[in-house]
């Protein structure tokens, strides 16, 4: 019995032992579990799906074909689709602040359509890059999130003057909800347009809490669902966006939006209208609403659409019947050249009116006296470009539609301008200001001041108001400049950095030099890209003759302006002063760059020779420097026939 006994006790020790073992074995089963689920979300699956179509345009407009046959438009090939490669990327940084791309799902379309998944543990901002085969890779921002589809769309357009589209479908979420998100929906579904490819963006700008200033976003383009689609974003304070929609040559509108934590804002149509509405108590609705919703206002609104179709025809037909001329019998050449020449010269009266309140003014040719070392400088045919200020009023020759956008904008300044006199709500006259209620930098300044000794909350005063004030400041001061730097005068000293940190100066170059041409641009500017063939084909030519350009980029970051600079191949002496400021910066306010592209053609004593000349007329300066060179007469027919006159050249202004 006593053996039995010890049996006994021994298994009954072997049952406690091992309950004691699954006790703890259990115990840490669910402190892991407590601790994984302390440490962080989940990751979660997200997919991101995309579409390939191939878009044709049954018939070519006449004024488009006009342009491909002269060379003007180059019809870009179709993609290859078996060679795109779609990635997901993410920007992290490391400790050392250097940012980097992390791929986190990449892929190839199959059959048109491509469908890529992965894990993430909460809402993560990324790009859905898009290898063509072209330098830049196509790029689209966007927002993935656990449990969450995104949809995109790549549109080949293979047809002329039109361009690949990449698109979000529907929608662009932030998949969050705080207390300061926005939303922006719309429901397009009454216009007769075709939206099939319509895109939907958003533009703004705002406080950047690790810059210290102001900067630019754009959300989208997103692709309407059966004409409808949604925005979100997120506002800590209300602010002003613009909302564009555009479907090809056809469609192209625009509104703006207050932008307001806790806010929709819908937009639709109005008749032939983009409009946008919000509920009483809102920013928008006090700002915007409650004058651009008014009869009177929108009836000037139908009527200015109307007469701008109406001229827009009227434009085309005549296009149309100049080539129809054109073609009838090529053997009179010389009576449809003078025919065109007719039609261009009725369609460019038209065109000086279309915009007189965009007309450049052409100054006084009154210009100070030659500073000392610059008397040999010949001033007698320079006629300084001043595209500072603008006719209020268009004249009485003006179309229809040009009269009636004046009467619209005096209508919206009025308004704005009583909201921005209103100091009982500081932040609607803010938003009044940003608005563009004054023209003047006078004005504007005044309404500043106002507002900065306002109840205004003192951080949006830090923000908003102080940086604007900085900004007409700066505006005004190279305004002053532009006016002074004219031929004879002293081209201001400058230091500044090239792509890989050599320090360059102004007087260095010019000493070693006959001609400097400074050329400002920036990697968005097409006309001053569109520049660049001419400029290289007069540096080739003349660079060994003591001809150098100096290019300075006034984009806002290094990155923008390295990638455009490397893909361009630019040949020349290329700068940057890329410290986010951009017009604002101290070379270009010292050279009272207002609108680029903007130039100076400086001698070897630092004397402006010239300024806001066309490559035409650089090339007649240097030609008679210099000589003629074979290279460019082979290139004159060819030159003609690839370019638009100079006076076509678009300028982008501030």
């Amino acid at each position: 019995m006593v053996l039995e006994f010890v049996r006994s006790v021994s298994s009954n020790l072997g049952e406690v032992v091992q309950m004691k073992n699954q006790l703890a074995i259990t115990g840490l089963l669910a402190l892991a579990v407590f601790i994984a689920a302390c440490s962080g979300n989940p990751q979660r699956p997200y997919t991101v799906s995309g579409e390939f179509i191939v878009a044709e345009l049954e018939e070519v407009p006449s004024y488009i074909q006009e342009m491909i046959d002269s060379g003007r438009i180059e019809v870009e090939p179709p993609i290859d689709i078996s060679a795109v490669t779609v990635s997901v990327v993410r920007e992290v940084t490391n400790d050392d602040g250097e940012a980097s791309d992390e791929v986190l799902a990449s892929g190839s379309f199959e059959d048109g359509t491509i469908e890529l998944e992965g894990k993430i543990a909460a809402p993560t901002e990324v790009s859905i890059s898009i290898d063509v085969g072209s330098d830049e890779p196509m790029k689209l921002n966007a927002i993935i999130a656990p449990d969450q589809g995104l949809a995109f769309k790549l549109i080949d357009q293979v047809t002329p003057a039109s361009y690949d589209q990449l698109m979000l479908v529907g929608e662009y979420r932030i998949h969050e909800e705080t207390e300061d998100k926005y939303v922006i929906s719309g429901d397009l579904s009454d216009l007769e347009e075709d939206l099939a490819f319509a895109e939907v963006q958003i533009y703004g700008s705002k406080w950047n809490d690790e810059k210290q200033t102001t900067t630019n976003f754009t959300l989208g383009p997103v692709n309407p669902i059966d004409g409808k689609f949604v925005f979100e974003g997120t506002a800590s304070d209300p602010m002003v966006v613009t909302a564009y929609v555009q479907a090809g040559s056809a469609l192209y509108k625009n509104v703006q939006v207050i932008a307001e934590a806790g806010v929709e804002v819908g937009v639709s149509m109005d008749g032939s209208t983009l409009v946008a509405t919000a509920p009483k108590g809102s920013q928008h609705y006090a700002v915007v609403n409650s004058w651009a919703m008014d009869e009177e206002y929108l009836a000037k609104v139908s009527a200015y659409e109307e007469a701008f179709d109406a001229f827009q025809q009227e434009m085309e037909a005549r296009r149309a019947e100049a080539a129809a001329a054109q073609e009838e019998d090529a053997s009179t050449a010389e009576g449809d050249a003078t025919a065109m020449e007719g039609s261009e010269d009725s369609t460019e009266s038209e065109a000086v009116a279309i915009e007189e309140a965009e007309e450049p003014k052409v100054a006084s040719t009154d210009l100070a006296p030659a500073a000392e070392g610059c008397e040999h400088i010949d001033t007698s045919d320079f006629e300084p470009l001043d595209l500072w200020s603008y006719a209020q009023a268009a004249n009485e020759d003006a179309p229809e539609h040009v009269k009636l956008q004046v009467e619209l904008t005096d209508y919206r300044t009025a308004a704005l301008q009583r909201i921005a006199g209103d100091l009982d709500n500081p932040i609607a006259a803010l938003l009044a200001v940003e608005m563009r209620a004054f023209t003047s930098n006078e004005d504007q300044l005044a309404a500043l001041d106002k507002l900065a000794t306002s109840s205004l909350d003192s951080e949006l005063i830090e923000q908003r108001v102080v940086p604007q004030r900085d900004t007409i400041f700066a505006r005004m001061e190279a305004e002053t400049n532009d006016k002074g730097l004219v031929p004879g005068q002293v081209a201001p000293e400058f230091t500044l950095a090239s792509l890989d940190g050599a320090e360059v100066s102004l007087y260095e170059t010019i000493s070693k030099n006959d001609h400097v041409l400074v050329d400002f641009w920036a990697s968005w500017c097409g006309p001053c890209i569109a520049s660049f063939p001419k400029l290289k084909k007069l540096h080739a030519a003349f660079n060994d003759d003591g001809f150098e350009i100096i290019s300075i980029s006034i984009d806002e970051t290094f990155e923008e302006w390295e990638q455009k600079s490397l893909s361009l191949e630019l040949p020349w002496i290329d700068l940057g002063e890329v410290d986010g400021k951009e017009f604002q910066g101290t070379t270009p306010v010292a050279y009272g760059v207002g609108w680029i592209p903007k130039g100076y053609l400086i001698d070897s004593k630092g004397c402006i020779v010239d300024k806001d000349m066309q490559g035409e007329k650089l090339q007649e300066l240097l030609v008679a420097q210099h000589g003629d060179k074979p290279e460019l007469q082979e290139e004159v027919e060819e030159e003609e026939a690839e370019s638009p006159d100079d006076s076509e050249t678009e300028i982008d202004e501030v």
